[in-house]
């Protein structure tokens, strides 16, 4: 029997779409999307420029084996050649569906092209209420190259390509959220089910262990699940806050109201302020929940400042009287 007092979920089409805003805003100055380097390679200076015209998506999910094998490690190896196995912590793919390149020699011609459909496999380790993500192979097709552009290809463009998806990544976590002073959770735990990223979390003196196993999940892109006993919780602490009035956390509040529903809410999330490593957002959230209030109740509750201090200030709820 699942045992949580909130879930939070993004899936993988939000994902992208946060990524695509990193595309559409990325500082200028170290912008992962487009750039120019010049490095030593060969004992000589070499160049590289990219371009990302098009945002990448995220899959979430595993590549297959097949592909795995043939993606190429940072060392130019391909899997299958450096005997590197398939990782078995989560991963989810960067797919790149254009790569503007040009790589080359200084004072000589470049070599430029453009890939399509470039993959970056990325390991995902959720520890200490974070995820830590590491890209550990590319797939990208060098089929039609000489022997020796390959190997410059290899020595120039590939460690470009894993040290921008890096930057890239860094704008993919779960959104922070505060639910008011009253209510304290314990760090969340993080996981991948059905393509979505979750954080899951209890209350602190819920004495029972996390389980998310029976839960399922909304068809939402962002998600916030919290269930009776939070909700009754933040109720409590709202009421208590209008006077002198009896209280309890089993859904029932004196005279006053029967708190029993479940309540699901979909934030809207917000790009705000970026860089080139982190974002910051800001979320807009509408709880459904379904109240059965008295008539004396209704007559003292003002529900737009009862709910912003169950919320923390940014949070709203619908309250409705049964006819």
């Amino acid at each position: 029997m699942s045992n949580f007092d909130l879930v939070v979920g993004l899936s993988q089409s939000e994902v992208s779409r946060l990524l695509a805003g990193y595309h559409a805003s990325a500082p200028v100055d170290d912008n992962p999307f487009k750039g120019r380097e010049e490095v030593d390679v060969l004992d000589q200076l070499g160049v590289i420029e990219w371009d990302v015209p098009v945002a990448p998506n995220v899959v979430l999910d595993t590549p297959e084996c097949s592909v795995w094998k043939a993606a190429q490690g940072e060392d130019g190896l391909t899997n299958l050649e450096a005997h590197r196995p398939r990782p078995k912590l989560p991963m989810l793919q960067l797919v790149f569906p254009l790569l503007d390149l040009k790589w080359g020699l200084k004072d000589a011609e470049l070599e430029q092209g453009t890939s399509r459909n470039v993959l970056a496999h990325v390991t995902l380790d959720f520890r200490e209420a974070t995820i830590a993500m590491a890209v550990v192979a590319l797939t990208i097709d060098q089929s039609e190259f000489e022997e020796f552009d390959k190997q410059l290809f290899n020595l120039l463009v590939l460690p470009m390509i894993f040290a921008q998806a890096r930057k890239m990544l860094s704008v993919i976590h779960l959104p922070e959220l505060k639910l008011g002073d009253d209510l304290l959770f314990k760090p969340l735990q993080i996981s991948l089910v059905e393509r979505c990223l979750l954080g899951a979390t209890t209350l602190t003196d819920n004495p029972h262990p996390l389980d998310i196993t029976d839960l399922t999940l909304p068809e939402e892109a962002v998600f916030l699940i919290v269930n009776n006993a939070c909700i009754n919780r933040a109720l409590v602490t709202a009421v208590e806050s209008l006077g002198d009035l009896e209280a309890s956390d089993s859904g029932k509040i004196g005279i006053l109201a029967n708190w029993t529903s479940y309540a699901r809410g979909t934030p809207s999330f917000t790009l705000g302020n970026l860089s080139p490593l982190t974002f910051s957002g800001t979320a807009d959230l509408l709880l459904d929940v379904e109240v059965t209030l008295s008539e004396q109740f209704l007559e003292m509750l003002n529900p737009s400042k009862c709910a912003m201090m169950m919320w923390g200030g940014w949070g709203r709820r619908r309250v409705g009287r049964n006819e």
